[in-house]
């Protein structure tokens, strides 16, 4: 499982990528890499050379430019 953060708070990723890493390291034979990533623009230069099977997305992100980034997210996946 491959899993993006997005967060311009490094504090936020390391709580992040702190209690996943818990509880996916808890389930047996769950095999994942956590990628981190300080803004949209970050993420989406990355976007085509990694496939997320999960994207968390800091909404109140002050350098996320929050719709570019959510509205390219949403044009190439689906929403579950």
């Amino acid at each position: 499982m491959n899993i993006a953060i997005i967060d311009d708070v490094q504090e936020e990723i390391k709580k992040l990528t702190d209690t996943l890493g818990q509880q996916l390291s808890a389930l047996d034979h769950m095999e994942y890499q956590l990628h981190t990533y300080h803004s949209g623009e970050e993420f989406l230069s990355d976007w085509t050379s990694n496939n997320f099977d999960l994207i968390i997305l800091d909404i109140f992100s002050v350098t996320v430019h929050r719709q570019s980034c959510f509205s390219q997210i949403v044009s190439q996946c689906c929403l579950l």
